[in-house]
């Protein structure tokens, strides 16, 4: 709750709460329908990377794949600082009674558990992967002989 604002009484959180919850639950679908997004560009990516790699354009789709990604990443960085500023919004104008109401729990469990270390980890893992396979394809357009012995089937 912002400084200098009055706690509010049972009713007017009650009021409140119904217009902040659904905005919580828009931002969490926001939130995840871009992550679906991004794995399904990022199959596409690799899918055409991966047919393209004897030529210039299978570099190329790799990079755009990992500009789009990061474009992608930076809005789900958004979704969730809003996600997490409404949530906290939610608890602080319930009333003690009325706290089991809240949407996110902020306390309670380790912070290493939850789904938020695990969306952090998926998108840096495939930006990772984009910047790992356009590497890999430049250098095998580039050469000659195969750069990677144990894997000569991907410099076909």
């Amino acid at each position: 709750m912002a400084e200098g604002r009055q706690p509010l009484d049972r009713e007017e959180a009650l009021r409140f709460y119904q217009p902040l919850l659904s905005i919580w639950l828009h931002q969490d679908g926001l939130l995840w329908s871009r992550t679906q997004l991004l794995l399904g560009i990022q199959l596409a990516v690799l899918a055409g990377a991966y047919l393209q790699r004897d030529m210039w354009l299978g570099p190329m789709i790799m990079l755009l794949g990992g500009a789009v990604t990061t474009i992608i990443i930076l809005l789900v960085a958004r979704d969730e600082q809003v996600y997490i500023r409404v949530a906290k919004e939610i608890e602080s104008i319930l009333p003690a009674d009325l706290k089991q109401l809240a949407p996110l729990k902020l306390t309670g469990q380790p912070r290493w558990i939850g789904g938020r270390l695990i969306l952090r980890g998926t998108l840096f893992g495939v930006l990772l992967l984009d910047l790992f396979l356009f590497v890999l394809y430049l250098v095998a357009l580039g050469s000659g002989p195969c750069p990677f012995p144990l894997s000569s089937a991907l410099c076909r």
